[in-house]
């Protein structure tokens, strides 16, 4: 997949996502690759909505270990929840494949991004724009909820980066014609 399609992806999932917490007022656990479709035109989309639960509710029953967040785990999903499985989303994304957590954050804080990045990406990417992702994904993976960006924030980063990717020609859903 090329960066500005990994870039796509992860942007229409954050929109996705906060759609969920500010509108639907519906949490989607479960967040992991195998949920995200692309459709006939390429555009990203989450599947398996039946794995979504009320923000009153709030209780978590089954989900993928590997995306499940600490909270998660003792039996509660929050919003907060969601950003979590995103980071790791937006890590598997940028990686191309799933990395064990303390190895990845150990080489994100000693800058050497281009041994996390996926190798098929070819250069096709700036490394500002890989160390600012790889880093909103580590914030997304913050042990205390409270401690993680919001999906406003996140989708803020996501926003300033696709307007500095070169060549990229797809917005943010709702962004076109909008300046960043």
């Amino acid at each position: 997949m090329e960066w500005s399609m990994r870039l796509r992806v992860a942007c229409y999932i954050a929109e996705a996502l906060e759609y969920c917490i500010n509108e639907a007022r519906t949490l989607y656990f479960d967040l992991n690759p195998n949920k995200v479709l692309l459709d006939k035109t390429g555009n990203p989309c989450l599947s398996c909505f039946g794995l979504a639960k009320n923000h009153k509710e709030g209780r978590c029953y089954r989900t993928n270990i590997s995306y499940t967040p600490p909270e998660c785990i003792m039996g509660m999903v929050t919003p907060e929840s969601m950003i979590y499985s995103f980071g790791i989303l937006l890590q598997d994304l940028l990686s191309g494949k799933q990395l064990p957590g303390d190895k990845a954050l150990e080489l994100v804080l000693g800058k050497q991004i281009p041994i996390i990045l996926d190798s098929r990406l070819n250069d096709e990417y700036s490394i500002e724009e890989a160390t600012v992702l790889m880093k909103l994904a580590y914030q997304c993976l913050e042990h205390s909820p409270t401690d993680r960006p919001t999906i406003t924030d996140v989708i803020a980063t996501l926003a300033q980066v696709q307007s500095n990717a070169a060549g990229l020609s797809n917005a943010i859903p709702g962004t076109e014609g909008q300046d960043a």
